[in-house]
């Protein structure tokens, strides 16, 4: 009986973590110092006694501050990394002053080939690469005026082709970019000019039409004779219309006996819809059957729409070819209203009177009046509501009631001490590699108490891994370069990604190449001078 027990216990174990063993790597003598050293991406490589910056063919070992050194943890920021000593920029000190650094976006261009202008700033100044632009911009308020890749930028004031700015512009008024048109409620602007049709300035009707006195032009500034400057307005984004007929997009709204009105309409992210009080239709007109016109509405920042009867989203019928208005699974009482429903500002829940719904994970929860409120402030953590989420780690991984779990299974491991290895993780036991959604797998042969992540790398007391993968032994370790290697072209490709690493230990210098594979070379207990050189010393 106790043979059948420990059996049944083992088996339980191996069914919740299995585990896999460090691989030696391969000796390959064919493996050289690189006649050529560039990285397709820029980093930093901070090493426990020296910081060297790569990006491209240039490489730069840095005199920085070890104990503050750090890199940015803002969006897209690659380029930058901070210290007591102040803000480098591609491996540059540019100023000693930190206070309010943001990074604000890149210039577009259209010369894919052309060098990059990052734009970022502290509290004193705005830096375009590593230069202070010498303009009359309030650095408070400057950002992007989309995205992080753009023509347009913007303070409180005016908005800025690239740096230049634009004069007589409205800020506040400004729409998003389309390429290199934009525009406020004053001028349409190209290329950061103001816009003119046959001697006249251009109004803006929306994202599709510009106006004068007498003519109405698409964004290729072709004239729409069918369209009535005088009386033509703008309603959102692509809905517009003049005495004759509304419009969506480029074309004719063509509903019999639409009452011009009476139009309102809805019109974000990915769906539009219009109604004149009798039915709704959506993009032009396509009628929506199944909702009330009365009672219609839309989730803001969504393309979700609701009216007295239900939440909706829409989903493609396979059986009858159709974009089909499907309710989310709520249990429906009351009718729907926006006073019992909203969505939260993240957009993470839809909440209809003391249910929740998270349409990206489809779950449905019940909530207290006190958590619908919590929601309204976009103050509900999934955590209060889902104990899967408690302390979530990643997709599926979670901690809960003193257990590790992945995908509501018990891992084994040990929660009071498992902790993330940068893409790892690790306890007092063991290190650890997640198969996303999968299982948690054991990696024989790290010692936990001594690892530790660098980059894409593991290191404890005894080597250097990449993953499960040995590269070299650890003691008096140092990354000195990276060489890109492969890059799959396209999806028929089926060679994994691999880089050549220079590295150096206390046996001396290696290449390495590492892939889903590691395959190495000992170079040497020295190196040649040009070799050296070209590792920045």
């Amino acid at each position: 009986m106790k043979r059948f027990f420990l059996f049944l216990t083992l088996l339980s174990a191996a069914a919740c973590a299995q585990s896999v063993s460090v691989i030696a790597p391969e000796t390959d003598a064919s493996l050289t110092f690189p006649t050529r050293i560039s990285t397709d991406r820029p980093l930093y490589i901070v090493n426990a006694n020296s910081v060297i910056y790569q990006d491209g063919e240039n490489l730069v070992r840095i005199k920085a501050d070890l104990a503050t050194f750090r890199r940015s943890k803002e969006y897209d920021a690659d380029f930058f990394a901070l210290d007591k000593n102040g803000i480098y920029f591609k491996g540059k000190l540019v100023t000693p002053d930190t206070a309010g650094f943001k990074i604000v976006g890149q210039i577009r261009t259209d010369d894919y080939y052309a060098p990059r202008h990052t734009l970022w700033k502290n509290h004193r100044h705005i830096f375009d690469n590593d230069h202070i632009v010498k303009a009359d911009i309030d650095v408070a308020t400057f950002r992007s005026a989309y995205s992080s890749t753009d023509y347009y930028f913007k303070d409180k004031n005016f908005l800025y082709f690239g740096t230049q700015k634009i004069e007589g512009s409205d800020a506040t008024s400004a729409s998003e970019p389309i390429e290199q048109i934009i525009f406020d409620k004053n001028h349409v602007y190209i290329a950061g000019k103001i816009a003119t049709y046959k001697g006249e300035n251009l109004k803006p009707v929306n994202c599709n039409f510009f106006k004068t006195s007498k003519y109405v032009v698409n964004l290729q500034l072709q004239e729409q004779p069918h369209m009535d400057a005088a009386t033509l307005v703008g309603l959102s984004r692509h809905y517009a219309k003049d005495k004759n007929h509304l419009y969506w997009q480029r074309e004719k709204c063509v509903v019999p006996g639409l009452d011009l009105s009476r139009i309102k309409v809805w019109d974000q992210v990915n769906r539009a819809y219009f109604t004149d009080g009798k039915k709704v239709y959506a993009g032009t007109q396509y009628l929506q059957a199944n909702l009330d016109a009365k009672t219609f509405g839309m989730l803001p920042h969504s393309d979700f729409c609701y009216d007295k009867n239900g939440v909706y989203q829409q989903q493609y019928n396979e059986k009858t070819k159709t974009v089909d208005n499907v309710k989310f699974p709520f249990t429906y009482g009351q009718p729907v209203s926006p006073e019992n429903t909203f969505i939260t500002v993240n957009s993470r829940y839809i909440i209809y009177d003391l249910q929740a719904y998270d349409p990206w994970d489809k779950k449905h929860y019940k909530l207290t009046r006190e958590q619908v409120q919590l929601a309204r402030n976009n103050q509900l953590d999934v955590a209060q509501i889902d104990p899967a989420y408690a302390n979530l780690f990643d997709y599926k991984l979670y901690k809960h009631d003193g257990k590790i779990y992945c995908d509501g299974k018990d891992t084994g491991a040990d929660a009071e001490t498992f902790e993330r290895l940068g893409g790892f993780y690790k306890d007092k036991n063991h290190v650890y590699r997640y198969l996303r959604g999968q299982q948690l797998d054991i990696i024989d042969g790290i010692d936990a108490a001594s690892a530790k992540a660098m980059h894409y790398f593991i290191i404890d007391k005894n080597a250097v891994y990449s993953g499960h993968s040995k590269i070299i032994g650890s003691q008096g370790f140092e990354w000195l370069a990276v060489t890109t290697g492969h890059r799959p072209g396209c999806g028929l490709d089926k060679t994994p990604s691999s880089d050549f690493y220079i590295l150096k230990n206390a046996e001396g210098f290696w290449v390495a190449l590492v892939s889903d594979t590691v395959k190495i070379n000992f170079l040497g207990r020295q190196l040649a001078n040009a070799q050296m050189k070209q590792l920045g010393f």
